[in-house]
């Protein structure tokens, strides 16, 4: 039995690529509408469009899980044809957590290691030390 019968490879792939382009051309085209202080530059993109393009399924595949663990085919009839709103946004559990960590690693990464760096120093400083003061 599968989770999610008309799920394919093929289109796993491309949602990854289109993922990726779009991510790659989206910090291109953001600050001709939002103006030239847009955060994201275009390598950084690329890597959260794969990012989110390899992990969406895992979020639409959870929710699949618990549908058919509770019987239901869909979780609402609000969107006709949709199978609810949930399935609108649950590749957004998954995908909403990690782009959030990724754009916070990226803008702390250079303090992260400045704190690395520092507290590295204090360790080998006080390797060097004896009871009388530094090692000769």
């Amino acid at each position: 039995q599968y989770i999610s019968p008309n799920k394919t490879w093929e289109g796993y792939w491309g949602g990854v690529l289109a993922s990726t382009f779009c991510g790659g051309v989206f910090p291109l085209v953001a600050p001709l509408i939002w103006g030239a202080n847009f955060p994201l530059t275009a390598l950084p993109g690329l890597g959260l469009g794969l990012m989110i393009g390899l992990f969406s399924p895992l979020g639409d595949l959870a929710i699949s899980v618990m549908k058919r663990q509770a019987g239901l085919k869909d979780t609402g009839n609000l969107l006709l044809s949709h199978g609810g709103v949930l399935d609108r946004i649950d590749s957004w559990f998954v995908t909403g957590a990690l782009a959030y960590y990724y754009v916070w690693l990226l803008n702390y990464w250079p303090t992260l290691f400045r704190r690395i760096d520092r507290w590295s120093g204090c360790l080998m400083r006080a390797n060097n030390r004896t009871s009388s003061g530094w090692k000769t």
